[in-house]
């Protein structure tokens, strides 16, 4: 009994001893596996970082163009409405004057109705 417990006790320890070996050389060979991982996150890490450092960039002159955009088409706006002022002007002040010359003839014709009639009012 005693020997069956020395063999088993031999056997439990080289099994234990090529599991150990064999689990060495598992984490040797993942080392450099390791290694390489812990780089190729760090490059992502750098390029994540660079993207968001260039839409930040696109970002800004974006917005520029955009502030642009709306100045000009304010400007437009402003432009416009000044065009379009002067020609109500022109066309009230064409329309004072037609209305002074319409005023005019029509004191005219009065007048001469007035005369005609020999009275200084005018006939309805």
């Amino acid at each position: 009994m005693q020997s069956v417990s020395l063999t088993f006790q031999s056997l439990l320890q080289s099994f234990i001893a090529v599991h150990r070996s064999g689990c060495c050389a598992t984490q040797q060979s993942l080392i450099p596996l390791a290694d390489r991982l812990a780089e190729n996150d760090l490059a992502i890490a750098y390029s994540t970082y660079r993207i968001k450092a260039l839409v930040a960039m696109l970002n800004d002159d974006i917005t520029a163009c955009v502030q642009q955009v709306a100045q000009q088409s304010k400007m437009r706006s402003a432009a416009t409405h000044r065009e379009l002022n002067s020609v109500i002007l022109f066309i009230a002040l064409f329309a004072l004057l037609a209305l002074g010359r319409a005023w005019q003839r029509a004191a005219q014709s009065r007048t001469a109705g007035c005369q005609s009639s020999g009275t200084d009012f005018p006939l309805i």
